[in-house]
């Protein structure tokens, strides 16, 4: 039922997904065990924020993703633990929000993934941080965008193939420089695209789309 909810896109679907999954949580701890609510039930609300593009999305996200991690510890159970599908629905949620701080907060939940959860952002993971800083429009934010394309491609050279940079990696650091206004912006998109090319040449499964050469 909330799959379908939130399949609408609305922030009044997602919202009422979360009422559903309130009444789960209720009904769980009041000793009904057929409905407590797994990983999966929290991700379809999440998503469903995300989803929504609503401007308080991304704070509505981040408070279901903090309360997965508290009630995996109130519960002991780790099937309601946040993972890569959890961090990247939020991160997806801050991107489509419009909000300013949108991409400081995409980050910070990058970093926070490395470092405090030991849960390996996936590729999908980097493609929507850096997909909300492209969007942000903020000074640097094309530099910062191709900082992170950065780091997926040494991640990926010392042998991470999860996090390898696909077509859609490219073309959003791409749109970031577009976006950017910058005197270089031109140089330095056709450096992105030529190593794009090269990279096509060699065989590795990643090519220049026709969104990459508008």
């Amino acid at each position: 039922i909330m799959d379908a909810m939130t399949n609408r896109g609305t922030i009044e679907s997602a919202e009422k997904a979360e009422k559903l999954l309130h009444k789960m949580e209720t009904q769980f701890e009041a000793g009904n065990t057929a409905v407590k609510p797994s990983g999966v039930s929290y991700n379809i609300v999440i998503n469903g924020y995300a989803k929504s593009g609503s401007p308080d999305a991304g704070d509505k996200a981040q408070a279901l993703l903090e309360r997965m991690s508290s009630q995996a510890e109130r519960w002991g159970s780790t099937e309601v633990s946040p993972d890569a599908v959890s961090y990247t629905s939020v991160i997806d949620s801050f991107a489509n929000s419009g909000q300013r701080d949108a991409a400081d907060r995409a980050e910070n939940l990058l970093n926070t993934m490395h470092t405090e959860s030991g849960i390996a952002p996936s590729r999908v993971t980097f493609n929507s941080v850096m997909n909300a800083v492209a969007k942000s429009g903020a000074p640097g934010s094309a530099q910062r965008a191709e900082a992170i394309l950065k780091q997926m491609e040494d991640l990926y050279q010392a042998g991470n193939s999860d996090v390898r940079p696909d077509d859609i990696s490219y073309s959003t650091v791409l749109n970031a420089w577009a976006r950017s206004g910058e005197i270089d912006a031109a140089d330095r998109a056709e450096a992105i695209l030529h190593k794009l090319e090269e990279a096509g040449q060699q065989g590795t499964g990643v090519r220049p789309n026709a969104y990459c050469y508008s």
